[in-house]
């Protein structure tokens, strides 16, 4: 069964507010999911307005947010009925794939399998108060952080999925909108190379080109973090993509590209 509640902090509404925290919390183990969502509450709830979504087994979660596009982070049981924590996570992570994954356990130390999901934290049921509160301070600082990071909505299959731009490969033009052209490796690259977004090439640039991303020619912009080789009118994209430099964009392209490598190196 699924639990909704909002909360917003009525002394804090002449501040601005970021936007609506969406969490999650999937365990069955009634009272720490109270203990948990009063510690969020006392922490957080001045900063911020708050959207709980509560549920005691994996396939509850998995159901109750099926229709849900957008999650800023998930609290969940590695021991589960049915389908343990990281099996949960791995189906949760085919859609929410920028979600902060918090796993929760009172036994269950970390395994390999654990860290494919990509969990930010690791936290153990019997964390002393003090502990648990700097361990969450410390999850939602990372959370606030990752909020501000910007994304790209696409459609894949009629939903709607929040992409990171650790996520794009490049973007290009097409008839209605643009096409985004995926990490194989990623999360959702596994499940198709391509989505689609209704918003123009020139809308979405603007908020991107300061992140690593540059025309390389009219009809698409690429990230400069995934070029693996630049000869003079071709990049070779990981994954093997061939893109070609238009000769009206070499000028500015190599500017961008001097300026990325400046920055990381």
């Amino acid at each position: 069964m699924e639990v909704k509640i909002w909360l917003t902090c009525a002394m804090e509404r002449k501040r601005k507010v970021i936007k609506v925290l969406r969490i999650a919390i999937c365990d069955d183990d009634q009272d720490f999911l109270h203990y948990l969502k009063q510690k969020i509450i006392g922490m957080v709830a001045k900063q911020t307005e708050l959207e709980f979504f509560e549920y005691q087994s994996g396939k509850d979660l998995l159901r109750g947010l099926q229709n849900k596009k957008e999650m800023d982070a998930l609290f969940l049981d590695v021991q589960l009925p049915e389908m343990d924590g990281y099996m949960v996570a791995r189906e949760f992570r085919q859609k929410y794939n920028s979600t902060v994954l918090v796993f929760c356990s009172g036994v269950c130390p970390p395994t390999p399998e654990s860290f494919k999901v990509t969990p930010y934290r690791y936290l153990l049921k019997q964390y002393s108060d003090r502990r648990f509160e700097s361990e969450l301070h410390e999850v939602f600082d990372y959370v606030f952080q990752n909020q501000k990071k910007p994304f790209i909505w696409g459609i894949f299959e009629k939903a709607m999925y929040k992409l990171t731009l650790d996520d794009v490969l490049y973007i290009s033009i097409a008839k209605r909108g643009c096409t985004i052209h995926l990490m194989p490796n990623s999360f959702l690259g596994k499940k198709t190379e391509v989505m689609s977004s209704p918003m123009k090439l020139a809308e979405i640039y603007p908020s991107i080109q300061d992140c690593g991303f540059s025309y390389a020619h009219n009809s698409y912009v690429v990230n400069m973090k995934y070029i693996m080789r630049r000869n003079v009118a071709e990049l070779e994209m990981m994954g093997g993509n061939k893109l070609t430099i238009s000769r009206s964009k070499i000028k500015n392209f190599d500017t961008d590209f001097v300026k990325f490598l400046a920055s990381k190196y």
